[in-house]
């Protein structure tokens, strides 16, 4: 009895142990960033076009934030474009960004950039 006690105390120390650190390991993986900062330097492409547009574009590149009541699932919308966007009146394509894969618009933020700065 008292060996089956050990054993059941045990496993109930590993898995609350295994609970802890898979949560913290799901934690980080939730958090981390998708593209880190430098990607556009860090990315090796497989020819001389990839590698001219993997740089950043030619224009200065502002965002724009509005925050959602706190109810709302979605807390922000961040709207990154050219900063002469501003003062300008020409057209500029748009980049939709939809991604259903559960994982938050801020963790994709140097590519949002990137991409306005083209």
């Amino acid at each position: 009895m008292k060996v089956i006690f050990i054993i059941i105390l045990i496993i109930a120390v590993l898995a609350v142990l295994l609970w802890f650190g898979m949560k913290k390991i799901w934690n980080n993986i939730m958090t981390a960033q998708m593209a880190p900062d430098n990607y556009t330097s860090e990315v090796k492409t497989g020819g001389d076009i990839e590698a001219m547009y993997l740089t950043m574009g030619s224009y200065e590149v502002k965002c724009f934030t509005v925050d959602y009541p706190d109810d709302a699932e979605i807390k922000t919308i961040s709207i990154w474009y050219p900063a002469e966007l501003e003062t300008s009146y020409r057209k500029y394509p748009a980049v939709l960004f939809v991604n259903g894969t559960g994982v938050g618009a801020s963790r994709y933020k140097p590519v949002f950039e990137h991409l306005a700065s083209w």
